[in-house]
């Protein structure tokens, strides 16, 4: 039985057929069927198929592998933690995040939205904001941070985060949009 292309719905097959080779074969067996054609393109579709469960099991193996490994890195960290990333009794952060270091004390502090911002009127929004809200939005659009890392680095919830950066950016679009 031929079946036109254009009605095929099988993705298997329209897979085969985008090939250009088996296209051709698949059009000469439809102008002219015979059995050495057939067999020719019985041969090409068995050997694409099989292609296709070989890239099919190779990728399940692959991804049950890369799960096994992260399972056995994890396990692995859990068991030899270095000194200062184990948790400290009295909190529930690392001995090594209660250390302010050098690099984050002077980024915080000189941390300048307002370097980013090319448009004069934006610049004279954003600079009336406090200091904390500046931070917030440097270290969430500038830095691409998430509200949760800021909150690890300032040392606070990821809630007043959320909720200063709500508020700045409300601050901005409001004053945008009087004018």
């Amino acid at each position: 039985m031929i079946i036109e292309r254009g009605q095929i719905k099988n993705p298997i097959l329209i897979g085969f057929l985008n090939q250009e080779d088996n296209a051709k074969v698949y059009d000469l067996y439809c102008q002219e069927p015979s059995n050495e054609k057939r067999e020719l393109l019985n041969r090409r579709f068995v050997e694409f198929y099989y292609k296709i469960k070989l890239i099919t099991y190779f990728s399940k193996v692959i991804g049950f592998e890369a799960k096994r490994y992260d399972k056995k890195d994890r396990e692995y960290k859990e068991r030899n933690q270095l000194v200062l990333d184990k948790k400290d009794e009295d909190n529930e952060d690392s001995i090594m995040n209660l250390f302010e270091s050098k690099a984050d004390v002077y980024f915080l502090n000189n941390t300048k939205l307002e370097d980013y911002i090319e448009d004069p009127i934006v610049y004279k929004i954003v600079s009336k904001l406090t200091k904390r809200q500046k931070q917030i939005l440097y270290l969430s659009y500038i830095n691409n941070m998430k509200d949760i890392e800021i909150a690890k680095l300032l040392r606070v919830s990821q809630q007043a985060i959320t909720k200063t950066k709500n508020q700045a950016l409300k601050k901005v679009r409001r004053e945008i949009k009087n004018g």
